[in-house]
């Protein structure tokens, strides 16, 4: 696959640069010309797994670029673990609970702890220890699957 980007400080540059792209039939993006434009590349603060993307729509390109280097300065890289291990926590939910709307409660559940003080304070391991505690206690709690109604000879029906 082949993309254009024009992203010069000419704006007829850029405007004949979309042109000759679409002529040929590749995709281009000019960086502060969405409406010349078959897709945009936003700023991105990457960790791990964590991925934030900021536009303007091409708007302020500056200000995309400004507010990617403030939010890098905001979310440190152990903002990474706590992602993978909220991956692992999820892929274990989804084995363990059959329910969708339990499943989503527990997830919604263990993002509302505040596990990123215990990964800074107490590290990675506590972060197990912690989502293993707060796993078990809401199986606990989970509701008994229904039972089978005993058949007329009393003998369990499948």
């Amino acid at each position: 696959m082949v993309v254009v980007v024009a992203a010069t400080a000419d704006r007829r540059v850029n405007a004949q640069v979309s042109a000759d792209a679409r002529r040929a039939g590749v995709l281009v993006s000019v960086v502060d010309a969405p409406l010349e434009s078959d897709f945009i590349v936003p700023a991105v603060v990457r960790r791990g797994d964590l991925l934030i993307a900021i536009s303007t729509s091409g708007r302020s390109p500056a200000l995309a670029g400004h507010l990617r280097r403030e939010l890098e300065l905001l979310i440190p890289d152990d903002w990474e673990v706590l992602v993978a291990l909220l991956g692992a926590a999820r892929t274990r939910v989804q084995r363990a609970v059959g329910d969708a709307d339990r499943r989503r409660h527990l997830l919604e559940r263990l993002v509302s702890v505040d596990l990123l003080s215990t990964l800074r304070h107490d590290g990675r391991q506590a972060v197990t220890d912690q989502i293993d505690a707060l796993l078990s206690a809401m199986a606990a709690t989970a509701p008994a699957p229904p039972q089978a109604a005993p058949s007329a000879d009393g003998t369990p029906t499948p």
